[in-house]
């Protein structure tokens, strides 16, 4: 859910909780956390938002679907995570293809923009 406002915020959670109890769903106060990422000119301030008068945790990373967003509005950790995942792919591709002498440079290249780089 993305707000522009923490009042927003809090509205369209009410809205939510509501139509999750009309469908006979429940949310999870354990698993469920708020992230605020303030407009670059303004101050963070921690948001208070509630579930039926409990505050919900604040994160300072939150990660949806393989990707780190931070309230920072930082990717470096982001970055460094798609670094690794990159050094680890080739690293897993070293013995059978790089040190392999009878494999031409081409195919190596193909295989490292395939593989590698995707």
């Amino acid at each position: 859910m993305a707000a522009q406002t923490l009042q927003e915020a809090q509205t369209l959670l009410d809205r939510f909780i509501a139509a999750c109890r009309h469908f006979g769903l429940c949310i999870s106060l354990k698993k469920t956390e708020a992230l605020f990422q303030p407009s670059p000119d303004s101050t963070y301030t921690v948001p208070v938002v509630t579930i039926d008068n409990t505050p919900l945790p604040v994160a300072d990373t939150f990660c949806n679907l393989g990707s780190r967003i931070q309230r920072t509005g930082s990717l470096d950790e982001e970055i460094t995570a798609h670094l690794a995942q990159a050094n680890s792919a080739f690293g897993r591709h070293r013995k059978w293809l790089w040190d392999d002498h009878g494999i031409c440079l081409d195919t190596k290249v193909a295989v490292h923009r395939a593989v590698v780089l995707t």
